[in-house]
């Protein structure tokens, strides 16, 4: 037979419990009504003590079916009164007085207990009584309060009110005022207003009648073509001359048509043997050997003495004449030397390496070389030394560029070699402008 059901007698008092830790009280609260009260690390606990070495979670004082239990595992110390008499916990456990229970052991509690029970580093002390009064909350007096007129800000209070009266007003005009009469319909609208609206269209002018025009023309045409057909058809023989003459008047036609001292045409008398223009020739030429006009009845003859003749180009050309060979023209490959010595450069600042900025340099060092071999093709003998100046901003960008020395003599070289310069974008970021001075030296590599 299962033992009856302990009961115990209704608690008139309430549960303190409070927590002591390395002999110091650090904290302490009451309980009543329905109690469930869990100590551990956890934040969630009744009494949470994350520094310690209390499992996360454990209930310490439970109630169940109307009675309170205390809960607590084997390595837990600690004493209880129960009846008027001291017990140790061991003892509880031995004389059944704390039964097993989920893992840890219960001790049923009276309205007379008090204990101290101690769990890892931390200690429990509790005993039941009567809670204290909760005290008041504080509160000002009333002539400390102040009222609500005494809070208030009298400026802005009056600015309101005299804002709020305004507007009223206004409101109060605008709803006294007739409503405006609505839009009437154009029916309804006068003609004289009419008018005024909508303006008369001005009258058109008349424009003149285009049909009549071709009826006055059309009697012109015909008349025109009655006139080219009362015009008798010329003679055939009569129209040729008259083209023929027209013809012989314009420019050359007429001089080559014209009538010589012969009575032959201009261009007869030019052309003819033995006489005008090759005889003027002919004497003009007399003597002069290898030479002579030739004419249509002469016969062939010695070259270079007496009569002319025809001869072909080859004929005339001298002995032993030579061969010429063309060929394309091509541009000589013309090759030029820059050197430039990093130690020889001038730096106004030591955050700029010279080592590093005579590295930056010599990779673009071709683009210098090539204004130098641009120049080179023509002048061969173009030679010398230039230092080049120029100033490194806050950036790394090119500031200014200047020649400070230049034995080449080349304005095209120098103008070149700043115009690249100024386009460097150097990887050095100087507090302040830095100027720097670099040679190069060009001379031809061939």
């Amino acid at each position: 037979m299962t033992p009856p059901p302990r009961t115990q007698p209704p608690r008139t008092k309430a549960l303190h419990v409070g927590v002591v830790r390395e002999g110091r009280f650090i904290e302490d609260r009451w309980f009543s009504g329905p109690i469930h009260v869990t100590v551990g690390t956890h934040e969630k606990n009744t009494f949470a003590l994350p520094l310690s070495t209390l499992a996360a979670s454990q209930p310490l004082f439970a109630e169940k079916n109307g009675a309170l239990f205390l809960h607590f595992d084997e390595k837990a110390r600690g004493k209880v009164t129960l009846g008027g008499q001291e017990r140790d916990l061991h003892d509880c456990r031995k004389s059944g007085l704390a039964k097993p229970h989920g893992g840890l052991f219960e001790l049923p509690l009276n309205n007379e207990c008090r204990g101290r029970i101690t769990l890892g580093e931390v200690s429990f002390v509790f005993n039941f009584a009567k809670p204290p009064p909760v005290a008041p909350k504080p509160a000002l007096p009333k002539e400390v309060r102040g009222t609500l007129w005494n809070v208030t800000d009298h400026t802005f209070f009056t600015i309101l009110m005299v804002s709020l009266v305004l507007h009223g007003c206004v409101v109060a005009a605008i709803s006294r005022r007739d409503l405006p009469p609505e839009d009437a319909a154009m029916e309804e609208i006068p003609d004289r207003f009419a008018k005024l609206l909508i303006p008369e269209k001005p009258p058109e002018e008349e424009k003149p009648k285009e049909e009549e025009k071709p009826k006055e023309e059309e009697p012109k045409e015909e008349v025109k073509e009655e006139k080219k057909k009362e015009e008798p058809p010329k003679d055939s023989a009569e129209h040729k001359a008259e083209v023929q003459k027209a013809v012989a008047q314009k420019g050359l036609v007429k001089i080559l048509g014209s009538v010589g001292q012969a009575g032959g045409g201009a261009l007869a008398n030019v052309l003819s043997s033995g006489g005008g223009f090759s005889d003027d020739i002919g004497a003009a030429l007399a003597g002069a050997g290898g030479v002579a006009i030739a004419t249509d009845s002469g016969g062939g003859g010695r070259r270079g003495e007496g009569a002319a003749q025809t001869a072909q180009i080859g004929g005339i050309a001298t002995s032993g004449g030579g061969h010429v060979q063309m060929r394309e023209k091509t541009d000589v490959a013309v090759h030029g030397s820059v050197s430039s010595d990093g130690d020889d450069a001038e730096v106004d600042s030591s955050s700029i390496n010279k080592d590093a900025l005579a590295k930056f340099i010599k990779l673009r060092i071709n683009s210098v070389k090539g204004c130098y071999e641009a120049q080179l093709k023509r002048s061969p003998n173009l030679r010398g030394k230039i230092v080049v100046r120029f100033t490194i901003g806050t950036r790394g960008q090119v500031v200014e560029v200047t020649i400070d020395s230049d034995t080449m003599g080349s304005d095209e070289v120098t103008a070149c070699i700043t115009r690249i310069i100024n386009t460097w974008r150097l990887p050095f970021t100087p507090e302040s402008e830095t100027p720097v001075s670099f040679p190069f030296i060009f001379s031809p590599a061939n």
